[in-house]
């Protein structure tokens, strides 16, 4: 949920950005000394500040298997498994994007324009997701030679995955702020883009412990 605060000059438009501004009643054009800047500035959708988004992933997050086995005076345990390694969900949308940014007080605030020096604005609606995951397939051997005392061990994980991507830019208006008033001027522009991307990566592991009777000695090595 959004909440905006009355901004100094420019009372109404706190009220245009929560979508608010049809409950403004027209001004008496009639009462001495009406201007043109006291007209009131409506949008022209019905986009309000806030929106909710929902979303639903039922694939298992793991799974593996590993069995013993015994050859001789080696013992030996292999394993393979499957993991979501990393989810890509992703969704964000800003129904009040304004270019420049003149309600942002960082890095520094915007200055106050002037009827002689305009300052014109774009006001939009911005919309992102991403959709997708990367999987893991792993699988390891680890065994031991108790005669020895050598234990040692090899493991590997495939990293596989897809996303799809998509941004949408919807036009809003466009504002200019004069020294004490705003006008909105209706856009119709609409902006979509898609995309796949696709991700891989491998990781492999090699270790080695020996055991001694007051000394033990460890060596792990990733493979490039």
């Amino acid at each position: 949920e959004q909440n905006y605060a009355p901004v100094r000059y420019y009372p109404n438009f706190s009220l245009l950005l929560e979508g608010l501004s049809s409950q403004i009643p027209e001004p008496d054009t009639t009462i001495p000394g009406f201007t043109a800047q006291d007209s009131v500035q409506r949008q022209f959708d019905n986009i309000g500040p806030n929106w909710s988004h929902s979303a639903d992933q039922r694939k298992p997050l793991q799974a593996s298997l590993a069995v013993p086995l015994s050859l001789g005076n080696v013992k030996v345990v292999a394993g393979v498994g499957a993991v979501r390694y990393a989810s890509l969900q992703h969704y964000y949308q800003n129904n009040n994007v304004l270019s420049p940014g003149i309600l942002s007080q960082r890095p520094l605030p915007t200055l106050r324009p002037t009827d002689d020096n305009p300052l014109e604005v774009e006001w939009r609606q911005s919309i992102r997701s991403r959709k997708g995951s990367i999987q893991g397939y792993g699988f390891a051997l680890a065994g031991s030679i108790q005669k020895y005392n050598l234990a040692f061990g090899f493991s590997g994980l495939i990293l596989d995955g897809s996303s799809d991507d998509y941004e949408q830019e919807i036009g809003r208006g466009n504002l200019t702020f004069f020294s004490n008033a705003f006008r909105l001027d209706s856009v119709n522009s609409r902006i979509i883009k898609t995309g796949t991307s696709d991700y891989s990566g491998s990781e492999f592991t090699l270790s080695s412990l020996i055991s001694g009777r007051y000394v033990s000695l460890g060596v792990s090595v990733k493979l490039p």
